[in-house]
């Protein structure tokens, strides 16, 4: 087994690994987790929000939930940790995909676990946010795109599907939409993306204006786009299949396709920004601020700038050992960071900082699928920079270095999910020592570390109901009196111990 082979395929383990802990120990019910188990075990079924730019990633993450519940089971534990499995595992298994279409592109695959490093490792705290499903889903498509040799029906029928769930996975593809959409244009001299000329006027209006009413369709409503793709592309591939000749014609038209929903999504993504309107851009102002303070984040954007640094001043210099071993401090620093807690039992491991550092991560991401991108670009691939990395030297050891990056930033998601499970003893042991209401300053000490904001705390009544045992133990109080009217019934469902 070569080194490439054995990084890819740590990393894979360690993903899953990661994902599965995860969700065994019940971390999708951080935060708004909690209120969204509740909704759906309460409705039976998926829960639709409000904002369409995020509705496909959120129904994907619940499909086990929903699974469990239409199989009748009513522990809270084991639907918690199916909900959680959903949130880990959709993100997951895209990255997974990347990681095994990079497989032959050692610099490709360093970019890869350079998005898991820093982008999901450093936000999947918040593991409900569909941020996580967002940016996984631009990197996959980014590498599939980048990877093309030869456009054909598999190519065609993944970035159909990547098209369209990109149409509502988060508000990032405004940008990422486009992004994506124009990689494909630009490859498109290697893949042979032309319009084929069709035989007829019928053939012609088909390659013409299907994609483009599929598109728009997509902008209408969820259910007419689900069913439009659960018969069409099954009944297109069928063809293909009966038609071997066709098939070159149907893969052109599934790239058309793929384009448009990606563009699409750029127009979903705006309409949810208005809605949200200037609520939205202080919050991400304030965000971009309080970021900073996420410690693992700091360590590992300051490690890759020093590389960048190395890559503009001096490229050459990549090739050797130089521009690592500068950076290798902030490693060691990031995988010894979370002992913090030893000295300072009050340095919290679930801080704000864990959720707001998707501002950041944004911009990471959109960075890496640029100079995935710009990649393919033959004037680009000629700058010094490029030239260097496109070496077997400089990517090896650029590889090396993310990886040692991903390892480093290990501890932190250890950490994370050490202090969640002892939160959620603590909640569970507070739940069930108590009767009625249990104010708010009542709480342990660790109650009021790991709940940040105040209106983040309106879920303790949601969480106070996942844990209990039975109708007499207590809830937790929200920071406003929450009606009757708002209290969701839920039954016989109860935590098993």
């Amino acid at each position: 087994m070569t080194t490439t082979a054995a990084i890819r395929r740590t990393t894979i383990a360690l993903l899953w690994a990661v994902a599965l802990w995860g969700s065994w120990e019940c971390r999708g019910l951080y935060a708004d987790g909690a209120m969204y188990l509740v909704i759906v075990i309460e409705k039976g079924s998926f829960l639709r929000p409000d904002d369409k730019a995020r509705e496909y990633a959120i129904a994907a993450t619940q499909i086990p939930l929903v699974i469990a519940l239409k199989l009748g089971i009513t522990d809270m534990r084991w639907l918690s940790r199916a909900y959680s499995l959903g949130l880990f595992a959709v993100p997951t298994v895209l990255y997974q995909m990347a990681l095994t279409r990079a497989k032959d592109d050692t610099l490709l695959l360093a970019a890869v676990i350079a998005a898991i490093a820093l982008a999901f490792f450093t936000t999947s705290t918040f593991i409900v946010g569909e941020y996580n499903t967002g940016y996984a889903l631009a990197v996959a498509a980014a590498v599939w795109i980048s990877t093309c040799r030869r456009w054909n029906m598999l190519d065609g029928s993944v970035l159909t599907l990547f098209g369209l769930a990109a149409l509502r996975s988060y508000e990032s593809f405004l940008f990422f939409g486009p992004l994506l959409a124009a990689m494909i244009v630009l490859i498109a001299p290697k893949i042979d993306l032309r319009l084929p000329r069709p035989g007829t006027t019928k053939e012609t209006l088909l390659f013409m204006f299907v994609p483009i009413a599929v598109s728009v369709l997509a902008l209408a409503d969820v259910k007419p786009m689900l069913v439009a793709a659960a018969a069409g592309l099954p009944s297109l591939l069928a063809y293909a299949w009966l038609r071997p000749a066709k098939r070159g014609d149907i893969a052109t038209f599934l790239g058309f396709l793929a384009i448009l929903l990606f563009l699409a999504s750029a127009p979903v993504a705006m309409a949810s920004v208005v809605r949200i309107g200037s609520r939205y851009l202080v919050h991400v102002t304030d965000t971009s601020f309080v970021t900073w303070r996420h410690i693992p984040l700091d360590l590992m954007v300051a490690a890759s700038l020093c590389l960048v640094a190395w890559a503009i001043a001096q490229p050459t210099a990549l090739r050797g050992n130089r521009p690592y071993l500068a950076a290798a401090p902030l490693l060691v620093i990031l995988a010894l960071s979370p002992l913090a807690a030893l000295v300072a039992p009050a340095y919290p491991a679930l801080t704000a900082e864990h959720y707001l550092a998707r501002a950041i991560a944004v911009l990471i991401i959109l960075a890496i699928v640029a100079v995935i991108a710009v990649r393919k670009i033959d004037v680009v691939r000629a700058l010094p920079v490029f030239s260097t990395l496109e070496t077997e030297a400089a990517a090896r050891r650029c590889l090396l270095f993310f990886f040692a990056m991903l390892l480093a930033a290990l501890p932190s998601v250890v950490a994370s999910t050490i202090t969640w499970s002892a939160f959620l003893d603590s909640v569970r042991a507070t739940v069930r020592g108590q009767q009625g209401v249990i104010a708010l300053k009542n709480l342990p000490p660790l109650l009021g570390r790991v709940y940040w904001f105040e209106e983040d705390a309106v879920s303790y009544p949601s969480l106070s109901l996942v844990v209990r045992a039975s109708l007499d133990d207590g809830m937790i109080e929200a920071p406003r009196p929450l009606t009757e009217g708002e209290l969701p019934k839920l039954g016989n469902y109860f935590w098993r111990d």
